[in-house]
């Protein structure tokens, strides 16, 4: 039986970036009765645990979130969510299920997006301290796969032996990454960063992977994001998702934002999570809560580190193969343009 997901992919006008993650290869998939959208999850142990919003058919998409949850019970299994967005939150609260913040979401509007002022006066001296270093390139390509050596020794010197991690976000997988764009700063010839990209159909563009070399000089990634955003402007394009700062506004007294303080707090050299906060704030963007979802209260943390768990699944160590390729991205639809600024 064919796969549906890349036809359905194929076929939606509009979703989030993050439906790039179907192709990752790590996923299951809860089918609309009609064929046209999609849940993804992962499962572990008792619990199926859906990551971001469906996608597909717009009739479909408000009832998929309940079917899953009623299709998991069926089968003796927990049903959760994260990475998920306020609507669709809302609605699994109004079914009784306990919903709460995880972290939120960084957007630009590019065409919005100034250099000048005090708002983004360090990103500003940032951003012209690399590019008055001489040497500097900053290009889009359009596609990944040939480039693939040069961005395999920046993400092997960025991980520097730690284990990649994938399922809510993604990883360096050569059939992932090929077919899709990249944006790459060079040195004097040298690919030293990249920020691999997921382009929509509705001219959204979303940021992945953000690596860089030790080549790279201070200030690489505040000048390649930048050149990124102010490339989206001239090339039209009508945000920019920057992605997740897992854990940030957690002002609660509950158990799960008392837990997301102690990792921001403690868990940094570990996790990079505020780090991760304080450097997406330069940009000054929108930001947007995302929300996990699980049947009962003292089940959300148990959720999060179930996702932790499922993304170390996604890869056996670092550079391993998986025994499948992930499939392939179905076409691009977006008119995506490639060059340099």
């Amino acid at each position: 039986m064919p796969d549906p997901v890349p036809a359905i992919l194929a076929s939606t006008r509009a979703f989030d970036p993050e439906a790039h993650l179907a192709l990752l290869g790590d996923k299951r998939f809860h089918i609309a009765p009609d064929g046209d959208a999609f849940l993804m999850y992962g499962v572990h142990r008792r619990f199926w645990i859906a990551v971001g919003a469906p996608v597909g058919a717009p009739h479909a998409l408000p009832g998929l979130p309940a079917r899953f949850c009623a299709a998991a019970r069926a089968a003796g299994a927990q049903p959760a969510f994260t990475h998920l967005g306020a609507g669709p939150a809302a609605r699994l609260a109004g079914l009784g299920m306990a919903v709460h913040p995880m972290g939120a979401a960084a957007s630009i509007v590019p065409g919005t997006f100034l250099l000048a002022g005090s708002a983004r006066g360090s990103l500003r001296r940032s951003w012209r301290r690399v590019r008055d270093l001489g040497g500097v390139r900053f290009r889009v390509h359009g596609d990944a796969g040939p480039l693939l050596p040069e961005l395999r020794a920046v993400s092997d010197a960025w991980l520097a032996g730690r284990r990649e991690t994938g399922f809510s976000h993604g990883v360096f997988l050569p059939a992932f990454l090929t077919g899709r764009p990249v944006a790459v700063l060079r040195v004097h010839g040298t690919v030293v960063a990249f920020v691999s990209l997921w382009p929509t159909p509705d001219r959204r563009l979303g940021v992945d992977l953000m690596r860089h070399s030790p080549a790279a000089p201070p200030g690489a990634m505040d000048f390649l994001l930048t050149e990124l955003i102010l490339w989206a402007r001239e090339a039209e394009l009508r945000r920019v998702d920057l992605g997740l700062a897992p854990l940030s506004d957690l002002t609660g007294d509950d158990a799960l934002s008392r837990l997301g303080r102690l990792v921001l707090r403690h868990g940094e050299r570990f996790h990079g999570f505020a780090g991760l906060r304080h450097f997406k704030a330069k940009f000054r963007p929108e930001w947007s809560p995302r929300f996990v979802v699980a049947p009962h209260r003292h089940q959300l943390p148990l959720v999060l580190g179930r996702v932790v768990l499922l993304g170390r699944a996604t890869l056996t160590a670092p550079g391993s193969r998986r025994s499948e390729p992930a499939p392939r991205w179905p076409g691009d639809r977006t008119g995506f343009p490639g060059g340099s600024r």
